[in-house]
């Protein structure tokens, strides 16, 4: 750096004495021999006190002047060492401009207190001998930092290029991505700003537009739309919109035109049947357009098989297909010797001497399930010659051992139970009719059964009439109601009315006394041990006019239980019965609706219960709001005698109307017996009435 002194004109002053303001010479008057003037001279003052008398200050009227003063810039010699604003501590330091634009080099300095001639105070010049480079200059391209700011040919340059930025590297750059500079930026920037798409390198202005759905040249124009577009395809029109055009008339484009397909291989646009890969059907047409009609391979071609022997079913080693039955061809190819018209699928399996297969199913004769002339053969474990009739049986051609064609034996383990063999009392059903003792049971002694019911069980026809029974005591004889409410009724006893009076006690009723003869029980008293031994549910009463069935009322008890059950000897009679009992034949439904029943044995309480009467009966039908309206049997009001108002086995044409009175009262249907005497004969009483038990 250079450093320039300023020319100094220094002027050799002499010292003006104060008083005189004289020009001191700067000599001394002194003897030669250095000795003292004899004159002696005034001492020194300092008039301006500043610690320098005037002898050494050389302005001793300012205090800021004198020797070691500071020297500042005042124009004044402020440290009196003959130089004026020398080294001043607040002189300026100033710049050299050479280049005159105002702004000095840093570098070149001088210090004073009067800015010189070339000088300036700002030192920021970048460029000391370039006027146009300085602070607040226009930076322009022209290789120098016309600002100063340390950038030459920045973006702010006043004639700096616009670049653009070349993402995708294709040349061409996005114009919504710019920079300012003097010279093209080392890379990523180009002067072209025309690309449509910086992060495609295929798109730009020189790419060729094709068809993908994108401006490729950048010309605002898409695929088709664009008449400089490249490699379009060709479509054709799909008529009858199967999937396949037609190649007569094809068009360019680079999206299919509606209607249109890729596909120039349809036979018949107008029909939506016919395209390649279409399935050939039987129509005369040609539906996979391979230009044949109605081949073999059609979806409904039938298969047809030579049928040699004309049953109606080919031989499946023959199939051919074909939209057309060829001559002597069948479409079944079922048959397993086409040489024998009766064998074929539809032939009936039949037993022969060769096992042939008839029915062409892989089974012959016993082997095929379905054979149609086949025996059906039961198992006969027994050997007895009779099949088991649980077995549902199987058809043989031939036949095994130990099976028959009769399936009736009802135990096939047991050769002497089968149809045809002797019954014998056992309650075992040895001729397997469905009846144990069937026909035999209670037919003597030797076969006596518990009950009529046990009869009927064993054969369910077993007529009316005499059975064998043993109730515990032993074989006896008695009558059987096989028909009555459902049959099954067991005879029991008697009472007749032929004068004889048997029933006299009530003992005979509850005791196991018996009498009479099984001959005449419908003609004379008569009583067997099932009347005290059988026991059952419901009882019967019959007459020779009627029968009337009680159900539900013995309980399981016997007859003569029930009869002790029910008498109550401090009312001289048994509990009155009623209910609703099953009516019969010879009683019709409004003659039921008269009576009840009451069971009765008179004789060793009527005397005390009534003097003078005598009657008695087992079995009473009467009007229960008149015969027990005060007490026993039916005797009105306690009337010392019976009267004509006995009731006792009273037949039905003996009941009529009768003017009623408190004496008389009346059942509800107003009716009393209409004789005028006592009556016993057959004229006004029921010859029997028996009483039965199930």
């Amino acid at each position: 750096m250079r450093k320039l002194v300023p020319l100094l004109f220094l002027a050799t002053l002499g010292c003006r004495d104060k008083d005189q303001n004289a020009i001191d010479t700067g000599t001394v008057a002194a003897d030669d021999t250095g000795t003292e003037d004899t004159d002696t001279a005034p001492p020194p003052v300092d008039a301006d006190g500043d610690g320098s008398t005037e002898d050494v200050d050389c302005d001793d009227t300012r205090s800021d002047i004198h020797p070691g003063a500071e020297e500042v810039c005042d124009s004044a010699d402020n440290d009196c060492d003959g130089e004026i604003d020398e080294d001043a501590t607040d002189a300026s330091t100033w710049y050299e401009d050479l280049d005159q634009d105002g702004y000095g080099d840093a570098f070149t300095t001088v210090t004073t207190c009067t800015l010189p001639v070339g000088f300036v105070s700002n030192p920021d010049d970048c460029d000391p001998l370039d006027p146009s480079a300085h602070p607040g200059g226009i930076e322009v391209c022209d290789g120098v930092d016309n600002d100063c700011d340390g950038f030459v040919d920045g973006p702010d340059s006043l004639n700096a290029v616009e670049w653009y930025a070349d993402v995708d590297g294709d040349g061409y750059g996005d114009a919504a991505s710019t920079t300012l500079n003097c010279s093209l930026p080392d890379s990523g920037y180009v002067a072209d700003d025309t690309d449509c798409d910086d992060t495609e390198a295929a798109v730009n202005p020189g790419a060729t537009e094709t068809c993908n759905s994108i401006d490729d040249d950048c010309d605002t124009l898409v695929d088709d739309s664009d008449p400089s577009v490249a490699g379009q395809a060709t479509w054709y029109p799909d008529v009858d919109a199967d999937g396949y055009g037609d190649s007569r008339f094809g068009t360019a484009a680079c999206n299919p035109p509606s209607g249109h397909v890729s596909d120039s291989t349809d036979c018949s646009d107008l029909d939506g049947t016919a395209y390649p890969g279409a399935n050939e059907v039987c129509d005369g047409d040609d539906e996979n357009c391979d230009g044949i009609v109605d081949e073999a391979s059609a979806i409904d071609a039938v298969t047809w098989y030579a049928d040699a022997d004309g049953d109606g079913f080919g031989d499946a080693g023959t199939g051919t297909p074909n939209c057309n039955q060829p001559s002597g061809t069948v479409d079944d190819g079922s048959d397993c010797d086409d040489t024998n018209a009766s064998v074929n699928p539809d032939a009936d399996e039949i037993c022969d001497a060769l096992d042939t297969d008839e029915d062409c199913n892989g089974a012959a004769d016993d082997a095929d399930a379905g054979v149609t002339d086949a025996t059906v053969h039961f198992p006969d474990g027994d050997g007895d010659g009779f099949g088991d009739e649980a077995d549902a049986g199987t058809g043989y051609c031939d036949p095994p051992s130990g099976v028959t064609t009769d399936a009736t034996d009802c135990d096939d383990g047991n050769n002497g139970i089968h149809p045809g063999a002797t019954e014998t009392c056992d309650g075992v059903d040895e001729d397997c009719d469905g009846s144990a003792d069937a026909g035999i049971a209670g037919l003597n002694a030797t076969c006596a059964t518990s009950n009529c019911e046990a009869v009927l069980t064993a054969d369910p026809s077993a007529p009316d009439g005499r059975y064998w029974l043993d109730t515990g005591s032993g074989p006896f004889e008695t009558e059987c109601d096989m028909t009555s409410d459902g049959g099954a009724w067991t005879l029991l006893g008697t009472v007749a009315n032929d004068g004889n009076r048997s029933w006299n006690s009530l003992a005979i009723f509850t005791d196991t006394t018996t009498m009479g003869d099984i001959s005449t029980w419908n003609g004379s008293d008569y009583k067997n041990p099932a009347w005290e031994a059988l026991v059952g549910d419901d009882f019967l009463v019959r007459t020779d006019e009627y029968k009337v069935a009680w159900t539900g009322l013995l309980a399981g008890a016997s007859f003569a239980d029930w009869i002790t059950a029910e008498y109550d000897a401090t009312q001289c009679s048994t509990t009155f019965l009623g209910g609703t009992p099953d009516y019969y034949s010879g009683l019709t439904s409004a003659q039921a609706n008269l009576f009840d029943v009451t069971v009765r044995g008179l004789d060793d309480n009527a005397n005390n219960c009534f003097p003078g009467s005598n009657e008695n009966a087992l079995i009473s039908f009467t009007f229960s709001d008149c015969c027990w309206n005060n007490g026993l049997g039916n005797t009105p009001g306690g009337y010392a005698t019976w009267q004509s108002y006995d009731l006792s086995m009273l037949r039905v044409n003996n009941l009529g109307g009768r003017d009623c009175s408190a004496g008389y009262p009346c059942n509800p249907a107003g009716r009393v017996h209409n004789s005028g005497s006592n009556c016993y004969d057959a004229s006004c009483k029921s010859a029997y009435a028996s009483v039965w038990v199930r």
